[in-house]
């Protein structure tokens, strides 16, 4: 999420979502190689002169379903764009997929708090290992009660997040836009490495004082 100014009173967020959406497009195409080779050529053996039919037919299939997966990242996959306009007290929100727009306008008066949430998901690669994201949603809560979702980033976990906590960084960008608007922000999560370390090195600490006490 690209946080920018078009003047003093007027921010506007934006995400392209471009990797999710090249990430479909590749999908798609290696799917539809697969299906069309399939067809045309089949899957052979190494003992057999002539296309194997169940080969050929695991080769449709499998080729179907990327094509499939790939299709929908492409559907699904929606380019992000928030203009907040403290002159005329507006918010524009804009979610331009493939296939259909989606838009909303509210008032920034009606806005009652911003909540910044985390989540954590894996996924597997082809060598059998794993990789953990970390996941940002910043959501617009309103006074009436409806929130407004925006994706506001993704970040791999790694030993980097020991040095460095992404979890700080978003929390920036989450309390820019908060203080913008002129309302509190909070953050919703599991801690992240270096939280957890700081919790633990703080009950140690802790723990330290409270046995020295009860010395003699």
């Amino acid at each position: 999420m690209k946080i920018s100014f078009d003047s003093t009173s007027r921010m506007v967020l934006k995400d392209h979502n471009i990797t999710s959406f090249f990430g479909g497009l590749a999908f798609t195409i290696v799917g539809l190689v697969i299906v069309t080779y399939s067809f045309s050529s089949g899957w052979y053996t190494s003992s057999s002169k002539s296309p194997d039919p169940m080969g050929t037919l695991f080769g449709i299939l499998f080729g179907a379903i990327i094509t499939i997966v790939g299709l929908y990242l492409l559907v699904t996959t929606k380019i992000i764009t928030a203009t907040l306009d403290k002159t005329a007290d507006k918010g524009a929100f804009s979610f331009q997929g493939l296939i259909k727009r989606e838009s909303k306008e509210i008032e920034l008066s009606d806005i009652k708090e911003l909540v910044l949430q985390k989540f954590i998901t894996t996924s597997s690669s082809s060598k059998g290992g794993s990789h953990t994201y970390f996941n940002y949603i910043l959501m617009f809560a309103l006074k009436s009660g409806d929130e407004i979702p925006l994706e506001f980033g993704k970040v791999t976990s790694g030993l980097m997040d020991v040095l460095a906590s992404p979890d700080e960084n978003k929390k920036k960008e989450a309390q820019q836009v908060a203080d913008f608007v002129g309302v509190s922000m909070r953050f919703v999560g599991p801690p992240s490495i270096t939280d957890a370390f700081s919790a633990i090195k703080e009950g140690i600490a802790e723990g330290m004082v409270r046995y020295g006490k009860k010395q003699p």
